[in-house]
């Protein structure tokens, strides 16, 4: 495969799902399976797909599957010296 080949190949209705629904998990790990099929189309991107959907299996298992935003990434980013930060 040339590198033509490769971006004629692209998951472009996927990648447009996944802007459509950008907290879902689901859908980005689409777009890894099929980066990752086109990059390593022999056995080992099938083992690779495979751990892809396996994890995403998982994390819906656990509840989770929601990509979120840190609702206050400022403060959950400050050290004091009461949680043991670089000035305890």
């Amino acid at each position: 495969m040339n590198l033509a080949d490769d971006i004629a190949a692209m998951p472009i209705g996927d990648v447009a799902a996944a802007f459509k629904d950008p907290r879902n998990l689901a859908v980005w790990a689409k777009i890894a399976e099929d980066i990752v099929s086109i990059a390593m189309p022999g056995p080992e991107g099938a083992l690779a797909c495979e751990a892809i959907s396996l994890y995403v299996q998982w994390v819906l298992a656990s509840g989770g599957g929601t990509i979120s935003p840190d609702p206050d990434p400022i403060h959950d980013a400050q050290t004091t010296m009461g949680r043991g930060g670089r000035n305890a």
